[in-house]
């Protein structure tokens, strides 16, 4: 059994309107929803599951206002929603992001199975199409050879 982990965010409405004061973009006005390429990130991520079996998790990192888009994906059929945020992180630069990133899916990984063993799971990062801009990751239990 595989464990998907769709990796989602939230970007600005493609019809907002977006403003710029001074030399920072201004998104307090603006209507936020889950980018469309993640849409299709978690639609590739669910006929997998249907063909193969498993589970389907969305992730996200970030603040409160992060929970619309996993509940977005829980509509559209996910088994488990994540978000993962601190506080103190305030903003993340990529690096530290990719770090959060690497550790959540492992921890998601590790309690999903009663196996704890981290050499017993592989995992594959897949970009998705068409934009190849959104992240779809698989994990799953290697089988003894």
């Amino acid at each position: 059994m595989s464990t998907i982990v769709v990796l989602v965010k939230q970007v600005p409405d493609t019809n907002a309107k977006i403003a710029v004061q001074g030399d920072r973009v201004d998104l307090s006005s603006v209507k936020m929803e889950m980018s469309p390429y993640d849409g299709f990130a978690i639609e590739t991520a669910l006929r997998h599951k249907e063909a193969t079996g498993g589970t389907v998790t969305a992730l996200t990192v970030g603040a409160a206002g992060t929970e619309k888009i996993l509940k977005d994906a829980k509509a559209m059929g996910v088994d488990n929603i994540v978000r993962v945020w601190d506080d103190a992180w305030g903003e993340l630069d990529s690096n530290a992001l990719q770090s959060v990133l690497k550790e959540s899916i492992e921890s998601l990984v590790q309690t999903q199975s009663t196996v704890k063993v981290r050499s017993r799971y592989r995992c594959r990062l897949y970009r998705t199409w068409p934009s190849r801009t959104s992240w779809m990751v698989q994990c799953f239990k290697r089988h003894r050879s």
